[in-house]
């Protein structure tokens, strides 16, 4: 994500970060997933990070530990992206109703 790769071939970024679906585990992976969250200037790359992510919450959760840096990368995100953003680009991407995202959002605040 970073020497001049952001704001040129967002396509080709959302397609890599695709591509990790199923590894979202795996440390490394992980730390991609962070980056493109927190530097890509591409909000659906940033909404596929965010997809991932959540794929990795939810299987940590059902373990019984969730990583503290995951958590407080979405809330950063949660509170420096703009609500319409967010909530218009990330929740059909989930499947998820309004009211589900909104619990998400105060859980994660």
């Amino acid at each position: 994500m970073r020497g001049g790769a952001i704001g040129r071939q967002s396509g080709v970024r959302i397609k890599a970060l695709e591509a990790l679906q199923g590894f979202e585990q795996d440390p490394e992976v992980l730390q991609t997933l962070v980056g493109a969250l927190q530097n890509d200037d591409n909000s659906g790359a940033r909404v596929e990070a965010i997809h991932l992510l959540f794929n990795a919450l939810r299987a940590e959760a059902s373990s019984g530990r969730v990583d503290p840096k995951i958590l407080a990368v979405l809330r950063d995100r949660l509170r420096n992206d703009p609500i319409t953003t967010f909530d218009c680009k990330a929740r059909p991407h989930f499947g998820i109703e309004r009211r589900q995202m909104m619990a998400f959002r105060a859980f994660l605040i």
